[in-house]
């Protein structure tokens, strides 16, 4: 589920990094015009544009590979009566986030508001971990290799943002971001559970296999959060150095 923040991030604003420090959008990317009746086409179509430039990276940009992509850490917490843990995962490899497919991608330019649902087919996560908690009234703790197939996800990202300028340009700013997700099919693995102990390893790798829908819907509402949070912050620091008319030109309006 964690790849779901990182992929609506690249996606969502990637044009937002394609313009910076430029005056024009790289030449292989679709530029899409605010009173375009057909807005949403442009947007839609852009997210397949620029999908093998996203899987490869784009060094000029300081825009890193979409497959694999390196996560450097994530914290994650929660505190419920079927879960309640802390865990750290470090250096994460995600492969597999070029296999998107947005299904929607709308800009309401008049209430300023976005939407985009995506779905993802097949992805595999390898990191470093460190956890200690319980889950389903089974203690979990050790540190070492988390691994991770996930299949046939969706999500759902909305935003509304406002307007606000500063010295007389104008600039697009988020003020609420709200993100959904549904993980069709998961296999986790854990390595080095409890030390090493293989008994107690397996017997917590057995629990979490056999709960593991349940396990999602508990641990979905911290993963969300998460999830909205950065996406928010991480648009924010993009789009509060970009003026609104290069993130989404008028036709014959000069920027």
């Amino acid at each position: 589920m964690k790849n779901f923040l990182f992929l609506l991030y690249i996606i969502f604003s990637f044009e937002i990094y394609s313009v910076k420090n430029q005056q024009q959008l790289p030449p292989y990317y679709p530029k899409c015009y605010r009173d375009d009746p057909k807005l949403n086409d442009c947007l839609l179509k852009a997210t397949e544009t620029v999908k093998p430039f996203l899987k490869r990276g784009v060094p000029e940009l300081n825009f890193p590979k979409l497959s694999p992509f390196i996560i450097p850490e994530v914290s994650l917490e929660q505190g419920t009566s079927a879960v309640n843990y802390k865990a750290i995962l470090n250096n994460i490899k995600i492969i597999g986030l070029d296999s998107y497919h947005f299904r929607k991608f709308e800009f309401d330019v008049a209430n300023l508001r976005f939407l985009g649902s995506l779905d993802v087919d097949d992805v595999y996560i390898k990191a470093d971990y460190n956890i200690q908690g319980k889950i389903l009234a089974v203690p979990i703790e050790g540190k070492g290799v988390l691994t991770a197939n996930i299949t046939n996800s969706n999500a759902t990202v909305s935003q509304q943002a406002k307007l606000v300028t500063k010295k007389g340009v104008t600039y697009l700013e988020p003020e609420k971001t709200v993100v959904n997700i549904d993980v069709g099919g998961v296999q986790p693995s854990f390595d080095g559970l409890f030390g090493g102990n293989e008994i107690l390893a397996k017997a917590t790798n057995e629990v979490i296999h056999d709960n593991l829908k349940e396990l999602v819907e508990e641990i979905k509402p911290a993963i969300e959060e998460v999830m909205t949070r950065v996406v928010q912050d991480l648009i924010f620091k993009s789009v509060a150095r970009i003026p609104y008319d290069e993130l989404y030109p008028v036709h014959g309006k000069k920027t």
